[in-house]
């Protein structure tokens, strides 16, 4: 409740079986209908999201779909299921029964695999993080190549921070922000 009176436009429920904060299919349809009733409605937003992106050019396809989400979340939040490296069917079977807005890809999914997800999909960016002196720099041209592979698959792109030897975020570390700026021509 916090959180939506906050003003925020989305709230994740984590589905990655490796993440100690993975949530049952009972609590997520909790939250997503708390989400649902703040935002003043009984379904989910996917279709309208869906409907809205194939009338969006492709061109600056990350700048259109980030203005249209800021229209469409607007006082209606989405609710975002976190998943890594699960299969289509899988994914597909939890959004069916909880009325998850969107799906997060948090894993090592190609671009390929938003078609096989029933609904819109984020795309996580990992960005890894440096230990120190002698540590190789990010790699930001495979960044933004990844990112670009994305273009008119994925409706938005998440950075999140990677130590070297891990598979997923949730470190509370920070990257480089220079990252950022220069991942802005995607």
């Amino acid at each position: 409740g916090v959180a939506l009176q906050a003003g925020a436009n989305m709230l994740g429920v984590i589905f990655a079986e490796a993440s100690p904060r993975k949530a049952t299919v009972a609590q997520a349809k909790e939250i997503v209908q708390a989400v649902q009733r703040y935002g003043e409605r009984d379904a989910p937003l996917s279709g309208e999201l869906s409907k809205n992106l194939q009338a969006l050019p492709s061109q600056d396809w990350f700048k259109s779909t980030e203005s249209m989400l800021r229209k469409l979340t607007l006082r209606k939040p989405l609710t975002v299921g976190v998943f890594q490296n699960q299969s289509p069917s899988e994914i597909n079977a939890i959004v069916e029964e909880t009325g998850i807005d969107v799906v997060q890809l948090h894993g090592d999914e190609p671009a390929t695999f938003c078609d096989q997800v029933s609904v819109p999909c984020l795309r996580v960016l990992h960005v890894p993080l440096s230990k120190g002196i002698g540590e190789e720099a990010v790699d930001v041209d495979a960044l933004v190549t990844n990112a670009k592979s994305f273009e008119g698959k994925a409706i938005a792109l998440v950075l999140a921070s990677r130590t070297p030897g891990t598979s997923g975020g949730g470190t509370g570390a920070t990257f480089d922000w220079e990252v950022v700026t220069k991942l802005g021509g995607v």
